[in-house]
């Protein structure tokens, strides 16, 4: 099989042929037919730049699709790797405190009764916000209490369970309620009220000047949760303002904001952690 002639060696025979008719007499069609061989070439040779400039331009674009994936994995990589360091920080100040204690074993009846007081109040709920009666008769008083609450929660479909404890808590202060633990029959009723009556609220079919609902904590809940407030307050200040609370398995976490409103929760000390 006879091989079949390169461009360039095509180009080359006929650059011979244009000068091998050039040692002769030329005629005009000669000189046309040389013309013509040549503007070929031209376009032969541009038609080839042409797709090797399309195929470059691909490259290009695929290239850049792939440096802008990179970034993209690299801001995600940077927000993890802040994420992880501030819960590193968090768990090393709580090593920290259990390393300064003088004797850890004395620490075990305190931390059986913080998880006895947590399963007992994982039963319960706490209601801010919600009026008072003024009566001196404390069935009244339970009666309004069980009433107001009813109204509140029924527009989102939630209903109260007819066998319920529920007191004020704290010392009585004129034209402010106090809060209000309701005690439930299991703690999944408790979390599904919760769950479902602040999840109306962040999508405001529950008005955002209305009742507010927060699971009950216990006593060391709420000075952690104090203390890391605190801790957001000072970072604020020194100039760390992108910042905000996440509770995490009911830790609360101060993280990188994710677009929402800093350091807002439901859980904030000073609507939520009043003194039983």
């Amino acid at each position: 099989m006879t091989p079949t002639p390169t461009k360039s060696s095509q180009i080359k025979t006929r650059s011979a042929t244009v000068n091998k008719k050039a040692s002769s007499p030329v005629n005009m069609d000669d000189l046309h037919h040389s013309i013509a061989e040549i503007r070929s070439s031209q376009i032969d040779m541009l038609e080839q730049c042409k797709a090797m400039n399309l195929s470059q331009n691909s490259k290009l674009a695929e290239l850049l699709s792939s440096i802008d994936f990179l970034k993209s994995q690299l801001v995600e990589i940077r927000s993890e790797n802040t994420t992880l360091r501030n819960e590193i920080a968090t768990l090393n100040n709580r090593i920290q405190v259990l390393e300064n204690s003088t004797d850890g074993s004395s620490n075990m009846p305190q931390l059986i009764q913080e998880l006895a007081n947590r399963e007992i109040c994982a039963r319960n709920i706490i209601v801010h916000g919600l009026q008072e009666s003024s009566s001196n008769d404390p069935t009244v008083r339970i009666a309004s209490d069980i009433k107001l609450l009813g109204d509140n929660i029924h527009p989102i479909n939630l209903t109260l369970p007819q066998d319920l404890k529920l007191f004020r808590l704290g010392r009585k202060i004129s034209g402010k309620p106090r809060p209000l633990k309701v005690v439930l029959q299991s703690k999944e009723m408790a979390l599904n009220l919760v769950s479902v009556f602040n999840s109306h609220k962040r999508t405001q079919s529950v008005p955002a000047n209305s009742i507010s609902i927060s699971r009950d904590r216990t006593l060391l809940e709420r000075q952690e949760i104090r203390r890391v407030y605190t801790e957001l307050e000072n970072r604020k200040k020194n100039g760390e303002h992108n910042i905000s609370i996440k509770y995490r398995n009911g830790i609360p976490l101060i993280v990188p904001n994710d677009g929402g409103v800093s350091g807002s929760h439901s859980n904030h000390p000073s609507s939520s952690l009043s003194k039983n």
